[in-house]
């Protein structure tokens, strides 16, 4: 969201604001009560608000506060931060199986597959959970410095029929951090043919897929800036688009945006352009999420970066260039029409296949990147 350097500014993006020059103080609606005579009140010279309706007065700090702008991230139980240590611990070992060679394969298809260059692999911390050693690499590894029961706790190491096991094998890693900056999880990218194409950790106090985005902690940070918060699908694009000057991006991890989701957005971004995979799942999650986003009082728009599926393809076929400008603008998802609908949400992927459509025109005008 934009720095707010005065009360007014501040509460004018929720209320229309009259400066009085008589009282040299700014009126309006009252953005808590909703009462319809202008009971709202700003004195921008000592910086506070009040309200003769219902109450409610303060500093900049109080309005954020009272306007659910402010989300701090809540101070870990013990127990957690002993939990969030292994995690970091197991970062690194990760990071330097990939960056150290371990597996030529892992290192051949981040790098040369995917185009990731030795800078991008460390600003992510991404790494790789190596299969050998009896499935046992990181357990050995992480018993050299904390005990079993803690190992365990964290869900990293397993128990089954055969033993002890690493959870991540052959897998690229990429850990997941809250707006602090802790790793508090990770996904894995198979690298063969067994279990599924995307592995996450196990939920937990201190990670819930439903409450956490990729990336966010960085565009936590890009708030203070920008008032739009893009929101792509999966490691890679969002790795595409901050490594390449989008920095106001998150990803969601394999599930539609929640309203966790927005009450966690709405503390940053007044809006949110929904950037998901032109496939028809990612239509879907579109159309389930843009009600969830409207519903906490976002502003929502759509893009395409057709004629590729996703951020990180369309920036491989046309740079960086091409790449900061089809994120700059928005199409209107026109969900007001869709919800009269009998069908809302098979309603809502036709007209959100029909304004993607329509945004694609741009593609083919798009300059391939020399």
């Amino acid at each position: 969201m934009t720095v707010h350097h005065s009360m007014a500014s501040l509460a004018g993006g929720y209320t229309k604001l009259s400066f009085n020059k008589r009282t040299k103080k700014y009126h309006g609606q009252c953005p808590f009560c909703h009462s319809v005579a202008e009971v709202f009140c700003v004195d921008n010279k000592n910086g506070t608000f009040w309200c003769y309706s219902c109450g409610k007065h303060g500093t900049i700090e109080d309005f954020r506060i009272q306007m659910g702008l402010e989300c701090p991230e809540p101070e870990p139980e013990p127990e957690d931060a002993g939990i969030m240590g292994i995690y970091e611990a197991a970062a690194a070992y990760y990071y330097r199986c990939l960056t150290g060679r371990m597996d030529m394969r892992a290192y051949s298809y981040i790098t040369k597959e995917r185009g990731l260059d030795e800078d991008t692999i460390a600003d992510f911390g991404i790494g790789y959970a190596p299969h050998g050693g009896g499935n046992q690499s990181l357990y050995r590894h992480l018993r050299q410095k904390f005990d079993d029961l803690a190992i365990f706790r964290s869900g990293l190491i397993k128990r089954g029929r055969y033993g002890i096991y690493d959870m991540f094998r052959n897998r690229i890693m990429f850990p997941i951090l809250n707006r602090n900056g802790r790793v508090v999880a990770f996904g894995g990218r198979c690298l063969g043919d067994k279990g599924p194409k995307y592995l996450n950790s196990t939920e937990s106090r201190i990670f819930n897929k439903h409450t956490l985005l990729y990336g966010f902690q960085t565009a936590a940070e890009a708030s203070k800036t920008e008032d739009t918060l893009l929101v792509c699908e999966g490691y890679m694009d969002l790795i595409a688009l901050q490594t390449h000057g989008v920095s106001n991006s998150a990803a969601v991890l394999g599930t539609a945006l929640t309203k966790e989701h927005a009450a966690l957005i709405r503390c940053f971004y007044r809006r949110v352009r929904l950037a998901l995979d032109s496939d028809k799942p990612g239509l879907q999650a579109m159309a389930r999420s843009i009600p969830v986003l409207e519903n906490a009082g976002l502003k929502v728009d759509t893009i395409s970066f057709s004629p590729a599926k996703d951020p990180d393809e369309f920036f491989r076929m046309y740079g960086k260039k091409a790449l900061k400008a089809r994120t700059s603008e928005g199409a209107d998802p026109s969900v007001t029409a869709v919800r009269a609908s009998s069908e809302p949400e098979a309603e809502l992927v036709r007209q959100l296949i029909k304004h993607l459509n329509a945004q694609s025109g741009q593609g083919g005008r798009t300059e391939r990147a020399g």
